[in-house]
């Protein structure tokens, strides 16, 4: 099931990556996405756009998410964005991000400590349930032919110590232990 989700995700970006995100500007689509309203086509031609934007991409997408509701179609798009673009700037605000336990909820807590795990390594997949079991899985041709999707070793370290610290200071029990599952299971992997 998620497969299937994750291929109509690739199948709607790779719609909107045609003549419409390519006569959009970074600015107008940074510009939509920061925005309160718009339509969803709005929202998939402005991500699609912001994600080959690489000079505004990180900024662009980390002020999405701070300013919008978990689970909204403007949220989904960011974080799909997020999960595409492999930028260490872009890890860095995560990060910063996970943190942030007085404004972000514990839901978008969740989906950040997926995607950290992504980061560090592009091939990973976290499902995360309410029985607390963690599955680690690897998805497959998901690094890039030559595995270019790969960030830098160092902020990769940075990834993992953000992990660990989820595991033993965020507020909610119910994240710490999943933080600590996903951190057992990178424990197993090379830096």
């Amino acid at each position: 099931m998620a497969r299937i989700a994750k291929l109509v995700l690739v199948a709607v970006f790779m719609h909107a990556n045609d003549a419409s995100a390519q006569r959009m500007s970074c600015v107008q689509a940074d510009s939509i996405l920061r925005a309160v309203g718009g339509s969803r086509d709005e929202l998939v031609v402005a991500t699609s756009r912001t994600i080959s934007c690489p000079e505004t991409a990180p900024t662009t997408i980390i002020a999405t998410l701070r300013r919008t509701r978990p689970n909204t179609p403007r949220d989904t798009m960011a974080l799909q964005a997020a999960y595409y673009l492999f930028d260490p700037r872009l890890a860095d605000s995560i990060i910063a991000l996970t943190k942030d336990s007085q404004h972000q909820p514990l839901a978008r807590r969740a989906q950040l400590l997926r995607l950290l795990a992504r980061y560090f390594n592009c091939a990973m997949g976290v499902r995360l349930d309410s029985v607390g079991a963690v599955a680690i899985g690897w998805l497959t041709d998901i690094c890039g032919p030559h595995d270019d999707l790969r960030l830098p070793d160092s902020a990769r370290a940075r990834v993992r110590a953000a992990i660990v610290w989820m595991a033993f200071n965020d507020p909610d029990d119910w994240l710490r232990e999943r933080a600590r599952s996903v951190s057992d299971g990178l424990g197993y992997l090379k830096l």
